[in-house]
């Protein structure tokens, strides 16, 4: 992971994730920084298609090599 993000934004949130519940879901993350969270939710069989937004274009392009859709910019 590059060095120049924040570190507060890329870390896992498991206070967000402990809120998900099910399997196979389909999941738009806003706001998906690297892409962390979808790639944890997909390992973990919550998710099988994830699609990110973030603003950040450094973040975004991190987060295209593992969810399934990566959208950079706003809404």
């Amino acid at each position: 992971m590059s060095s120049d993000l924040n570190p507060s934004y890329v870390g896992l949130r498991t206070d967000l994730l402990s809120l998900i519940t099910g399997s196979n879901l389909d999941v738009l993350d806003v706001g998906c920084s690297t892409g962390i969270n979808g790639q944890y939710l997909k390992e973990k069989g919550m998710a099988r298609f994830v699609a990110g937004l973030e603003l950040d274009s450094k973040m975004a392009r991190l987060a295209a090599n593992d969810l399934d859709g990566d959208f950079c910019g706003k809404i």
